[in-house]
């Protein structure tokens, strides 16, 4: 259970070494994408980070830095969390623009199929544009798929529950798993794929897919 844990603190030291080490002070425009570690931890992170950086450094400027290390975090760094009603509860605290909820599937730490009644929990005193943004237009920002909604948003999850009991295990089928776990267990409206438009969203799909502890792109 403590490995399990350890996955928290792995993220912690890659996006402090990104950070410290002005990895985005250099390249203001890349993105790190922390994914299956859980959110909740990082309001606290991001105060220990400034308090370590401002008992150091005059005005909490380190060298090499021009800001405090929370600013490259609220800029430059999303996260991905599934079942993490902290995170949900600490929006005051972190801004909300950097969340990526994600069920998880078909992992074994997935909340399928139980994530619409997890939502409906904690997401319950949240306003319906932080849901949207947490669980559907977040991730699309972050991964520019935002252009593709209008042509998509018509497609219901039916379509896709179709389409992979149809696609016969195909590599296209796994790359649609991968893009449900993302996209196809929201509360409102949703950009699932069906087989009509998998064509023309392989891109966007083959994005999401990627899977792992951190993903970085330059946009």
């Amino acid at each position: 259970m403590n490995n399990f844990l350890g996955i928290i603190r792995a993220v912690q030291d890659v996006v402090g070494l990104m950070v410290l080490g002005g990895v985005f002070e250099r390249h203001p425009k890349l993105k790190l994408v922390c994914a299956e570690g859980d959110a909740g931890w990082m309001p606290h992170y991001m105060y220990r980070m400034d308090h370590a950086a401002k008992f150091n450094a005059e005005g909490g400027l380190i060298k090499g830095l021009t800001k405090l290390p929370s600013e490259y975090i609220k800029s430059n760094v999303w996260m991905t969390f599934q079942d993490d009603k902290t995170a949900f509860n600490s929006l005051h605290q972190m801004p909300y623009t950097q969340l990526l909820w994600a069920s998880d599937f078909p992992h074994t730490d997935s909340t399928w199929p139980r994530s619409q009644q997890l939502l409906a929990e904690h997401t319950a005193h949240l306003k319906e544009s932080e849901r949207q943004a947490i669980m559907r237009e977040n991730s699309g920002q972050a991964l520019q798929l935002t252009g593709r909604q209008s042509e998509l948003a018509h497609v219901r999850p039916s379509g896709v529950t179709s389409y992979l009991r149809n696609s016969g295990g195909s590599s296209r089928s796994r790359h649609c798993l991968h893009f449900s776990s993302l996209q196809l267990e929201l509360t409102s409206a949703a950009i699932p794929i069906d087989e009509s438009a998998s064509d023309k969203s392989g891109v966007g799909i083959n994005l999401i897919g990627r899977t792992g502890s951190v993903a970085l792109s330059v946009t």
